[in-house]
């Protein structure tokens, strides 16, 4: 959840189409991979998928090609959240183990390392964030036929392992 293990670089070589060095700067998913590689190899795949193509932000057609994206902790605690380029808001579904409140906001930009919890300060900015990412599991609950959101409807295992042993049963 936090950029610490979100924020890993993208490695490209293509001698001949990509410049070697040039750093751009932007958000690329995982499901941007394989839409961005056909781009790149000129392939048309003949089906859509589920991420983009990132050429138009490598190429600097575009600055950034997302505004904002969900991010999710399922492996330890049920943790979702919405990032932009200068936000981020993680909500804990259930009490977070290390202490952390149950919603969390940070200004990206004045506090990249994430020391700085405003979500109580910034209640209409964390408020609006949240929204935003309701949205997106709502459309995603509807787009893929769900009953609900699944990361609500799912059990940790490795989590209640942890807490199991730390309580130790």
């Amino acid at each position: 959840m936090y950029e610490c293990t979100l924020h890993i670089p993208l490695i490209l070589r293509l001698p001949g189409v990509l410049p070697a060095g040039e750093i751009v700067e932007g958000i690329t998913l995982h499901q941007d991979l394989v839409p961005t590689i056909m781009d790149l190899l000129e392939i048309d795949p003949g089906v859509s998928f589920d991420g983009k193509s990132q050429v138009p932000m490598i190429t600097g057609e575009v600055p950034a090609n997302y505004d904002g994206f969900y991010i999710t902790e399922c492996t330890w605690m049920r943790k979702h959240g919405w990032r932009t380029p200068e936000w981020k808001l993680i909500v804990a579904l259930e009490p977070d183990f290390h202490g952390k409140p149950m919603r969390e906001l940070f200004d990206l930009h004045a506090d990249p390392d994430e020391l700085c919890d405003i979500a109580e300060t910034q209640p209409a900015l964390a408020d609006g964030l949240q929204e935003r990412l309701e949205d997106w599991i709502r459309a995603m609950v509807a787009k893929n036929g769900l009953a609900g959101d699944p990361l609500a409807a799912s059990d940790i295992t490795l989590g209640k392992k942890w807490e199991q042993w730390l309580q130790g049963s």
